[in-house]
């Protein structure tokens, strides 16, 4: 509607535990504004849906600021949001919208990608992103070894669940496009990044705790709510409530 301010993705492609922990972090964020009129709004969209929207409309979306797409499998939101969806959302980047991707939505904004060391090029990657990105980051947590996840330290001091998520100048990488806002301790690779109207996380700071996965805390997840809803007020132009 005219008053959404994110909208997400939630077809094929966008795991069920990672649009949970973004429910989770949206609907906590929504908690921190005690004036219901100014709490951010978000909507939940298909892959037909994002194919269908004109998100560039700002007739009817006025208030629209971000697309969000959630953790899973690049292949498959690639594979469902299709050409329509792609140039869907390239649009409305290219009039003023911004974009978070974490985890597979990092992996879906680029043009390629590398994935257990093998080059992938799938026809609708949003290419939004100029640099190629891979992982998984082996020596943090190995995608195909036991659960393929582990809370792994910043080097801002801040632990967060890694689980496959891309970085830069890992193997088969060198170039960093954007600005860096927090690396992983192992080897100070790139773990957040800013690149112009976009947000891109390999770790999943909207993770809460105990929700498919173990170890972090929910003082440390809280730490991280206050982190990412900062970085998104800062990506979209935003000036929601972050509660210190």
């Amino acid at each position: 509607t005219s008053t959404t301010d994110f909208v997400v993705y939630t077809g094929s492609g966008a795991s069920s535990l990672s649009q949970s922990w973004m429910f989770h972090f949206l609907d906590w964020w929504r908690a921190q504004e005690p004036n219901a009129a100014l709490k951010p709004e978000y909507v939940k969209l298909s892959a037909a849906q994002v194919g269908a929207c004109n998100l560039a409309d700002r007739a009817s979306y006025r208030d629209l600021r971000m697309y969000i797409q959630p953790g899973g499998d690049a292949y498959l939101a690639q594979r469902w949001i299709g050409s329509s969806g792609k140039t869907q959302i390239n649009s409305f980047l290219a009039n003023g919208g911004s974009y978070f991707g974490a985890c597979a939505g990092w992996y879906f904004a680029a043009g390629s990608y590398v994935w257990q060391d093998v080059l992938y090029a799938h026809p609708d990657l949003l290419g939004a992103y100029p640099a190629r990105v891979e992982g998984s980051i082996r020596e943090v947590a190995d995608y195909d070894v036991g659960t393929g996840n582990a809370v792994t330290t910043l080097d801002t001091g801040r632990r967060a669940l890694y689980w496959g998520g891309p970085t830069l100048g890992y193997k088969q990488t060198s170039t960093v496009a954007g600005t860096v806002q927090a690396r992983f301790s192992f080897r100070n690779l790139p773990a957040v990044v800013t690149y112009n109207n976009m947000l891109l996380t390999s770790v999943h700071l909207e993770a809460f705790e105990n929700d498919g996965f173990s170890g972090l805390s929910t003082s440390e997840r809280e730490s991280n709510y206050r982190y990412l809803a900062g970085l998104v007020n800062q990506t979209a132009g935003t000036s929601f409530t972050v509660p210190v």
